[in-house]
């Protein structure tokens, strides 16, 4: 119904109004000339009454003829107010329909409004999870600088509107141990263990400690040893 959004509902209204009072004021007006010519008619009848009774049957069909053109117009003007009420009732109804959709289209407003507050803070949420991941990542390197020479460290991340995963690939070419750790950050205080890969119950009891701990630095500097 878009395309009635923009109809000026009281200039129509005012349209309706002008034509119909100039139909009234027309009709009044063919009246008067009608009852002008009647009594004319009449004048000039009864005059001639005398001579003829044929000029008097002529002058009662013209009143007949008239009293048909005056029944015709009335019925006209009644199909005219029962038009201009059906539309009046059209416009209303549609002026009813644009008030409600003004309303659907607030509330919509409303709802996009607090999704977007809501996508912001669940992305400042992971932009700070990330942050701090990567800081305990940068502070673990630091740590196992002595190891530089054989320990190979990447992070990879993976995120949507909703989920975010971190994925930590930690290689030791000496002692030859490749582990793939998996986080899932649920907040900026809490990465979710998913899996660490290799699986053995060395790595499986690290696993438990870590969801005690939740000490990112301390599972690598563990795997880092294994």
């Amino acid at each position: 119904m878009t395309k009635y959004f923009n109809v000026d509902i009281d200039n129509i209204i005012t349209d309706y109004e002008l034509a119909y009072q100039h139909a009234k004021e027309s009709f009044v007006d063919e009246i008067k000339r009608t009852d002008e010519n009647i009594l004319k008619v009449y004048t000039q009848d009864i005059e001639e009454y005398s001579k003829t009774l044929k000029n008097l049957s002529d002058v009662n069909n013209k009143i007949s003829k008239s009293r048909d053109t005056l029944q015709h117009i009335s019925d006209k003007v009644k199909c005219e107010q029962q038009i201009l009420q059906t539309e009046n009732d059209r416009l209303e109804s549609i002026n009813n329909e644009c008030h409600s959709l003004g309303a659907t289209e607030i509330e919509l407003n409303d709802v996009i409004n607090k999704t977007k507050e809501q996508l912001t803070q669940v992305y400042k949420e992971k932009k700070t999870s990330l942050k701090k991941l990567k800081r305990e990542i940068n502070s673990f390197k630091a740590g196992v600088n002595m190891y530089e020479r054989f320990l190979q460290l990447n992070m990879n991340i993976k995120t949507n509107d909703t989920n975010t995963l971190i994925e930590i690939t930690m290689k030791n070419v000496k002692n030859h141990s490749d582990y793939k750790v998996t986080f899932y950050a649920e907040n900026e205080n809490n990465f979710h263990l998913i899996d660490i890969n290799p699986h053995s119950p060395t790595v499986m009891k690290a696993a438990k400690l870590y969801d005690q701990t939740q000490d990112i630095q301390g599972l690598l500097a563990f795997l880092c040893t294994l």
